[in-house]
């Protein structure tokens, strides 16, 4: 897993009442990781909030959305999110916060600036389901990289045994790697990819020949896999 350095950039923005009647903030905060930035914000009060919805921008001038989850708010304690962006690519990133209301209306919070001291080159986009290719036993990962190089990936079981480890070219853009776990008994096992100094972490339950996946992209930066049992 990757070493967090806690020296890089960490900004804090203390607001009050971002618009009377719908949300009151305690704080926003930002910071920038080896494993992406974190956007954090907790609230006081959510009047008639629907949706929190976060959005990125490169420029300062023109956001895109990039997570979006439901107002938890309940009584009159306060509230923490979290969001965790792992394309952190540029120089500088801005944040804000849409609140989406129950009649479709919005507002949105102060922008927060984050300098991004470390950048991921290596993203896995997509853990496949067994559904989505001819043979059973077959883990599909589907990543983007943004440099070319060598990826060396292993595969070990739950007691850190290295049962495989091999390694491959990587090319800018979009990458497939498929491993085959046919052979493999039933039990818990890591599928480690390493490029660089990045590592990216997928935890795999294997229960019977047919796989199902339920992907996080959780802190820290890990993929859990699941089986079903025939």
């Amino acid at each position: 897993m990757k070493i967090l350095n806690l020296s890089c950039c960490f900004l804090f923005i203390f607001c009050t009442i971002h618009l009377a009647g719908q949300v009151v903030y305690q704080d926003i905060n930002g910071q920038n990781l080896n494993i992406g930035t974190i956007i954090n914000w907790t609230t006081l009060e959510e009047e008639d909030v629907k949706h929190f919805i976060v959005e990125k921008s490169v420029n300062g001038v023109q956001y895109f959305p990039v997570f979006e989850c439901t107002a938890q708010k309940e009584n009159d304690s306060t509230t923490s999110y979290s969001f965790l962006d792992i394309k952190t690519n540029g120089s500088i990133a801005y944040y804000r916060i849409k609140e989406q209301l129950l009649d479709d209306t919005y507002s949105y919070s102060k922008v927060i600036e984050i300098a991004q001291n470390f950048q991921n080159n290596l993203l896995v986009e997509q853990v496949s389901d067994i559904s989505d290719t001819d043979e059973q036993g077959i883990l599909s990962v589907y990543y983007s990289s943004l440099t070319s190089g060598r990826l060396t990936y292993s595969i070990e079981d739950e007691t850190n045994n290295v049962l495989s480890k091999e390694t491959k070219s990587v090319f800018v853009g979009p990458n497939l790697l498929a491993v085959d776990f046919s052979l493999f008994p039933k039990g818990s096992y890591s599928f480690k990819m390493q490029m660089g100094e990045e590592v990216e972490l997928i935890l795999f339950e294997k229960q019977g020949n047919q796989l199902n996946f339920e992907v996080s992209n959780d802190i820290p930066r890990s993929y859990t896999v699941k089986s079903r049992q025939e």
